[in-house]
C-alpha cells in the first residue's frame, strides 16, 4: 500500500470513529461486571454483615464507576470531525 491508501484508510476508520466506539463498549463492559461483582459480593454477605459500611463501599464503588461515564460519553461525543467544517 502506498501512503495515500494509508491516509484514506486511516480518515475511514476516523470517519467511523472505531476507536471511540470501542473504548465505549469496553467501559460499558467494565460497569457491568463491576456492577455484577459488587451485587453478587454484597448479596453473599449475612444479613448481619450488611451494614452501613458495606452498603457505603458498594453504593460508592458503583456511583463512581458510573459517574466516570459522564467523562467518557462527552469525550466521546466532542471528539471525531466536524462535517461542517470543509477541510
Amino acid at each position: 500500500m502506498n501512503k495515500q491508501q494509508w491516509l484514506d484508510t486511516a480518515e475511514a476508520i476516523d470517519a467511523m470513529r472505531l476507536i471511540p466506539r470501542l473504548l465505549m463498549v469496553g467501559y460499558c463492559g467494565f460497569v457491568l461486571n463491576l456492577t455484577d461483582r459488587l451485587l453478587t459480593w454484597y448479596f453473599s454477605l449475612p444479613a448481619a454483615e450488611r451494614s452501613i459500611e458495606a452498603t457505603g463501599l458498594a453504593g460508592g464503588m458503583f456511583t463512581a464507576a458510573t459517574g466516570l461515564a459522564t467523562i467518557f460519553v462527552n469525550t466521546y461525543l466532542r471528539s471525531g470531525r466536524s462535517w461542517n467544517d470543509p477541510s
